[in-house]
C-alpha cells in the first residue's frame, strides 16, 4: 500500500471513527491544471475507498464522471487574464514573479468565490476533513472557518516555502535551502547564501505582512467574525508537499510534513511489442559499436 494513501487514510479514520465514510472538501481556489492534477490521484483514491470528495477549483474539470467525486468551479480563470500576466512569459524575459499582482488577483478571486451561489451552497453542508492548497490560498480561510469541527490539512503544489514552513514551526535554513524561485543548488557560494537569505526573508515578509492582511480583509467582507489567518492555520495537522529528495534538495522536515512528489505517476506497464523490438535492435547496435571501440 502506498504510504501516502496510508497516512491520509489513517488521518481520516481519526476524523470519522464512528462512520463508514468521510465528507472531504478539497480547495484549490486558483491555479493551472498542474495544480489540480498533482493531487487528483489522492482524491480519486479516497473516493474509491468510499469517501465523498468535493473539489473546489477554478479549473474546469474533465467531463468524465467519477463516483463520489464532485467538482465545484469557484471562478473562471479567464477573468484573471487582464490583471495577471502569463508567468511563463515573464520567466522567458528573465523577470521575477510579481507577488503584488498575485495579491490583487487573489482579492478578485475572493470576491468572485464568495459571491458564487455554488460555493455559498457548501455552507449548508458538513465536512469531516478540509484540504487546502497552502500557497497563497488564505482567501478561502473565511470558508474554512465556517466548518470549525472539520479537521484541516494542507497540500503544497510547490516545494515548501518559508511562510508555510513557519506555520508548522519547521526550521528554514537559507544557507543550504534555496528559495524555490531561484536557480540555486544546496551548495551555494557565500555571496549566493547571503542573497538567498535576503530573498527568503523578503519573500516571507511580503507574504506574511503584505499578502495575508489583505486576504483577511477580503474574506471578512463576507464573514465579518471570521478568525485571523494565523488562528485558522493553528488547526492544520498535516501537509503533503510536492517535492522529493530525488528531484529536490534535501531539507529538514517535521513528521507531519510528508513529501509526495510523483503521486500522479502511474505504472506504465509493458511497452508494445513493436517498440520493445526497436529498443532491442538499438541496444544491440550500441553494444556492437561499443565493443569495436574497446577493441581499438
Amino acid at each position: 500500500m502506498d504510504p501516502v494513501y496510508s497516512v491520509v487514510t489513517l488521518f481520516i479514520l481519526t476524523v470519522s471513527a464512528q462512520v463508514n465514510s468521510a465528507k472531504i472538501l478539497a480547495m484549490i481556489p486558483v491555479g493551472t491544471k498542474s495544480h489540480t492534477m498533482g493531487f487528483e490521484p489522492l482524491y480519486h483514491e479516497l473516493a474509491n475507498r468510499g469517501h465523498n470528495v468535493t473539489i473546489l477549483t477554478n479549473y474546469a474539470p474533465s467531463k468524465s464522471v467519477i463516483p463520489n467525486v464532485r467538482y465545484v468551479q469557484n471562478f473562471d480563470s479567464r477573468q484573471l487574464q487582464p490583471v495577471f500576466e502569463n508567468p511563463f512569459l515573464q520567466r522567458l524575459r528573465g523577470e521575477s514573479l510579481n507577488l503584488f499582482a498575485l495579491t490583487h488577483m487573489y482579492e478578485m478571486l475572493s470576491k468572485g468565490t464568495y459571491e458564487n451561489p455554488a460555493v455559498r451552497s457548501l455552507l449548508d453542508e458538513d465536512f469531516d476533513l478540509i484540504i487546502v492548497n497552502s500557497f497563497m490560498s488564505e482567501c478561502v480561510y473565511g470558508l474554512v472557518s465556517q466548518f470549525p469541527n472539520a479537521k484541516l490539512m494542507f497540500f503544497s503544489t510547490l516545494p515548501l516555502v518559508a511562510h508555510v514552513s513557519s506555520i508548522f514551526g519547521n526550521p528554514v535554513v537559507p544557507s543550504f535551502t534555496p528559495l524555490f524561485l531561484k536557480p540555486y543548488s544546496d551548495r551555494m557560494t557565500f555571496p549566493q547564501r547571503i542573497l538567498n537569505f535576503v530573498q527568503t526573508l523578503h519573500h516571507y515578509y511580503l507574504l506574511h505582512y503584505r499578502h495575508v492582511p489583505r486576504m483577511e480583509a477580503s474574506y471578512r467582507e463576507f464573514f465579518p467574525n471570521a478568525p485571523s489567518a494565523e488562528e485558522v492555520e493553528k488547526r492544520v495537522d498535516l501537509i503533503l508537499i510536492n517535492s522529493h529528495p530525488i528531484v529536490n534538495y534535501p531539507r529538514a522536515l517535521l513528521p507531519n510534513m510528508i513529501e509526495t512528489s510523483g503521486l500522479q505517476c502511474k505504472d506504465g506497464g509493458k511497452l508494445p511489442q513493436v517498440y520493445q523490438h526497436e529498443i532491442l535492435l538499438e541496444f544491440e547496435d550500441y553494444e556492437e559499436k561499443l565493443n569495436k571501440t574497446l577493441i581499438l
